[in-house]
């Protein structure tokens, strides 16, 4: 490899939500393998092919491809082609585990790279903090890998991740945000996209893991609340009404489902003086 940092690990670093203990970059030359390594593992294609064999399975990766190689599993790296260079970091940290289960991302799998140059920028820098010792870079490199997994998810499709990119559903969103006050048919929504109202459902629910009538009604609290912060005297009834809810007892009810507390009581705690 031509760059490659192992920083020391500390006692400190193994209290972080997140840390880095091997991360490089090069061209490969020959094959490498490695037994099951306890931490997530990832690697990104930049330029060249190879296949990367995983606990009996085989991922092709090409250009601007990535793989996320959970904790324990066995793994081979085989060049298929005159060349291939690859970034790669493992890391861990008590964090990491949660935020991609949370995310229903739950095994091994090879995604293809959207803004790959994001990727490209933040490993960079991740590589640059990874030689310093000082030790407030260590909660720098936290921060940092934090911002870099959210960048895998952000940046990278595949047909098992869950949060997929969709310019269609874009155009939904910027619908949804600017007709929220008003009322919103499905028809609505998926005359945006062309389709028939019960497969944009389906595709609603799998793009953002809402249903629809959840997603509106999320947007619209989240409205209410900036109401009663701009406008302390304004009447709960009048809210509901200028947020889309036709009906103040709706209102109330999903407010109450989502916030734990009435608006009432909401506009209490954190808004009266």
């Amino acid at each position: 490899m031509d760059s490659t940092v192992f920083p020391a690990i500390t006692e400190y670093d193994c209290k972080l939500p997140y840390y880095i203990t091997g991360i490089g970059s090069g061209c490969m030359k020959v094959p490498y393998k490695k037994e099951g390594f306890p931490l997530f593992q990832w690697i990104q294609a930049r330029s060249g092919e190879g296949i990367v064999h995983v606990d009996g399975k085989d991922f092709k990766m090409t250009e601007n491809t990535g793989i996320l190689i959970f904790p324990n599993e066995s793994y081979e790296l085989q060049i298929n082609s005159n060349f291939w260079c690859i970034d790669w970091i493992v890391f861990g940290g008590y964090g990491v585990e949660e935020f991609f289960q949370r995310l229903d991302i739950t095994e091994t799998a090879v995604y293809k790279l959207v803004n790959y140059n994001t990727l490209y920028y933040k490993f960079e820098r991740l590589l640059k903090m990874s030689k310093q010792m000082h030790p407030y870079k260590r909660l720098d490199i936290s921060c940092s890998v934090y911002d870099f997994i959210t960048s895998i998810v952000k940046n990278c499709t595949a047909n098992n991740m869950n949060i997929k990119s969709s310019p269609k559903v874009e155009k939904v969103y910027e619908y949804i945000e600017e007709h929220y006050n008003d009322i919103i048919m499905l028809e609505d929504l998926s005359d945006i996209i062309g389709t028939s109202p019960q497969y944009f459902c389906k595709l609603f629910k799998e793009v953002t893991g809402y249903r629809v009538v959840e997603y509106i009604n999320c947007l619209r609290i989240r409205k209410s609340k900036e109401l009663m912060f701009h406008y302390n005297d304004m009447k709960i009834t009048d809210i509901a009404a200028s947020c889309g809810f036709e009906d103040s007892s709706y209102f109330c009810s999903v407010f109450r489902k989502l916030e734990g507390i009435t608006p009432g009581e909401f506009r209490k705690k954190y808004f009266d003086k």
